[in-house]
């Protein structure tokens, strides 16, 4: 791994490299515990340096139960589909791309019993050392879908309510309720 190598989503120079072994893979690992009956997605930013496969990639602690998808961080196709194994039931996954080449993957599934898990982010080409994927912003979240980037270090990290603010116009009406097509409801008061 080459820390802080490459110019990330967010516009700070804190993208990683992942660089795999000679002829073998490497990756990142978070160990955590999950609980039945929930879904789960992770996500993880990539971006193609010399390699481009990137696999998200989850097992419980005795690899009876797994979850996985592989990504072209060049092109942003699945290269394996997602599929799950074991306990884990209703894989998907999502491919969305950003400026500078840079694309948000995900892979969703649900638990039907409580596991400690190893999560996986694995740069899975054959490598040579030195070349490698950049990788950002990987999270993992108790909820069906990858909501934005929530920057965390050790610790798990409650969301907060996402608020939109509109500076409202002097010829505009003070009282009434607004409603955004976006889901997001406001009112506007006197």
């Amino acid at each position: 791994e080459s820390v802080n190598a490459a110019i990330a989503p967010d516009g700070a120079t804190t993208a990683d490299k992942l660089i795999p072994n000679n002829g073998g893979s490497g990756g990142f690992n978070q160990t955590l515990t999950l609980a039945s009956g929930s879904a789960w997605t992770i996500s993880c930013f990539a971006k193609t340096a010399e390699l481009d496969s990137i696999q998200l990639y989850a097992d419980d602690a005795v690899v009876t139960s797994s979850a996985q998808v592989t990504y072209n961080a060049t092109t942003g196709a699945i290269e394996a589909a997602a599929s799950v194994g074991g306990n884990w039931t209703s894989p998907s996954s999502t491919a969305k791309q950003y400026p500078n080449g840079w694309w948000r993957f995900t892979l969703t599934f649900t638990t039907t019993t409580d596991a400690g898990a190893r999560v996986r982010i694995v740069c899975s080409d054959g490598g040579n050392g030195t070349t490698g994927i950049y990788v950002w912003g990987a999270q993992v979240e108790n909820a069906s879908f990858a909501s934005s980037y929530i920057p965390t270090t050790t610790v798990s990290v409650a969301r907060n309510a996402d608020v939109l603010s509109y500076p409202q116009q002097a010829s505009m009406n003070t009282v009434g309720t607004w409603f955004a097509k976006a889901g997001v409801f406001w009112s506007a008061a006197p």
